[in-house]
């Protein structure tokens, strides 16, 4: 099952909305799309929360299939949308998870598996999707015991447009 969390209720979506919503052609999406495909939707459930200013939705508590939640914290800025300070579900998030993922590097598919099992063992995981600069306030503002950091290999993610070599 997908679901899309807006104003704080998590609705299901189709597969076809999930993938237009997804299409940018970015590999983090791409991988994101196989967390949340036939196989994925078989076996876990995957909230998204885009917007910073959504409140946490509640329905996500009476899920009964492991559920990871999905904050998109990265719109292809380096500054993100604020980090976890601008997130107006991130205390609840922070009591919600058992384990997370903070992603602030270019997407692996090794990496959206290792959600995937980390969900399917532990039942409810977050995967942050966030800049480099947004890393560290994340994990201070999360404290979860079970945390795992994906640090970009240039230093930063993503690399300014300027920068970006075509």
């Amino acid at each position: 099952m997908i679901l899309g969390a807006a104003s704080g209720k998590v609705a299901t979506i189709t597969a076809a909305d999930a993938a237009r919503f997804m299409s940018t052609g970015d590999p983090k999406y791409d991988a994101i799309k196989r967390i949340t495909g036939p196989a994925g939707a078989d076996v876990i459930d995957a909230v998204f929360l885009i917007d910073p200013g959504m409140a946490w939705p509640r329905d996500i508590e009476r899920l009964r299939r492991p559920v990871v939640a999905i904050v998109g914290d990265d719109p292809g800025t380096p500054w993100g949308q604020g980090g976890a300070p601008a997130w107006r579900c991130t205390t609840r998030l922070r009591r919600w998870t058992r384990a997370a993922m903070l992603h602030g590097a270019a997407a692996t598919p090794d990496h959206y598996s290792a959600v995937v099992q980390a969900t399917l063992r532990l039942g409810r995981c977050t995967l942050i999707e966030t800049t480099s600069a947004n890393l560290e306030g994340w994990a201070d503002a999360l404290r979860c015991p079970r945390m795992l950091v994906v640090l970009p290999r240039g230093g930063l993610h993503p690399i300014p447009e300027a920068e970006a070599v075509v």
